[in-house]
């Protein structure tokens, strides 16, 4: 009996981190092994298509095997080898989409002469990193726009976290407009060789009904509060963004909608606030 397996301190760490372990190896024999080695790799990968007429494209964002264990008598029991790998910097997160994922593995294989290999192989966890702390008093321009008799306005496009965003709108036409539908959005842009998919998933949303005194008025509705979403991110294949949109409910007619963009900031920490209210005070 030949048994190899892999544990981690932490199955799940940040870019530029040291993932530490160690591999055990289990025999009720002695045997002689050529070497044990151990596979790093990061995978990006998009799908598109289904059946015979489904293609794959993929991208490494990290792909290393090294030896941890040169060839010799591996003996009777338990034999323990420590495992350590720093992973690279400004690596995507790990990501499970609608047309492609972002995968972190971790292998060893004994490599053994006459016989099968013994192998494990374990995913692991890139987590994402924290979003920037953007400045409370950085120099950032209203966003407005307009579509048909939709009007809406932003004092600027930074989502803070615990903090979400305000949206101010306005309609001005009263035919058959029964609301306004607001929302957060993330959206999975992917690329598959020649072929681009996006899909987008609601991540918060409000509905604002509107009554005969609500024309011509502005209205204004906080989204994202306690955000925990995470932030956009730009992989080879893979894209992530977020997006305010604000649409008309409109009987019978065509809904005009407007999206804009956002940037996610984390909370600003309290030497942050208290240099705002300085620079305030001049």
């Amino acid at each position: 009996m030949r048994s190899v397996s892999i544990f981690l301190d932490e199955n799940s760490i940040f870019p530029g981190e040291r993932l530490v372990g160690q591999v055990t190896i289990r025999t009720n024999k002695s045997f002689e092994c050529n070497r044990v080695v151990l596979k790093v790799v990061g995978k990006e990968k998009t799908v598109h298509g289904s059946g015979e007429y489904q293609i794959t494209q993929e991208k490494y964002h990290i792909s290393r095997v090294f030896r941890i264990l040169e060839g010799g008598i591996v003996p009777e029991g338990v034999t323990r080898l420590p495992l350590s790998f720093t992973l690279p910097r400004g690596i995507p997160p790990s990501y499970k989409g609608f047309n492609g994922s972002i995968e972190y593995t971790i292998e060893s294989v004994v490599e053994v002469n006459w016989a099968l290999d013994p192998r494990i192989k374990e995913s692991f966890n890139v987590l994402q990193e924290r979003p920037p702390k953007i400045p409370e008093n950085t120099d950032i321009r209203p966003l407005t726009d307009a579509s048909g008799s939709l009007y809406v306005h932003l004092d600027s496009n930074i989502l803070r976290k615990k903090r979400g965003i305000n949206v101010r709108f306005r309609v001005s036409e009263r035919s058959r407009v029964r609301g306004v539908q607001l929302e957060i959005r993330r959206r999975e842009e992917a690329k598959c060789y020649q072929h681009s998919m996006k899909q987008d998933t609601i991540i918060d949303d409000r509905y604002c009904p509107l009554t005969i005194d609500d024309f011509d008025i502005w209205k204004e509705i906080r989204l994202g509060e306690g955000w925990s979403h995470g932030i956009s991110f730009y992989g080879d294949l893979i894209s992530v963004s977020y997006h305010v949109k604000v649409c008309l409910d409109v009987a019978l007619g065509f809904d005009p909608e407007i999206i804009i963009p956002l940037r996610i900031s984390d909370e600003a920490s309290f030497d942050d606030m208290l240099d705002a209210i300085e620079n305030d005070l001049g």
